[in-house]
């Protein structure tokens, strides 16, 4: 993990982001104007994922979105 202390991130999405991170996926180095995160693959492209899991099925949502990139 690059980005040690840079981000605060919540742990639910440190966890996502980790888990992300195993797979080749990078975290950018900020959060978009909407306060949105983006991850970012070489060869898949980018995967926004929201900075706050108010609804609980944001970060299963993306998670679903990179294993099916990743197929």
């Amino acid at each position: 993990m690059a980005r040690s202390g840079r981000f605060r991130l919540k742990p639910e999405l440190r966890d996502f982001v980790k888990w992300a991170e195993s797979l080749g996926w990078e975290l950018l180095s900020k959060p978009t104007g909407k306060n949105h995160w983006v991850l970012y693959h070489p060869r898949a492209g980018r995967v926004i994922v929201p900075s706050t899991t108010g609804d609980r099925r944001s970060l299963a949502n993306a998670k679903r979105l990179i294993k099916r990139i990743e197929e």
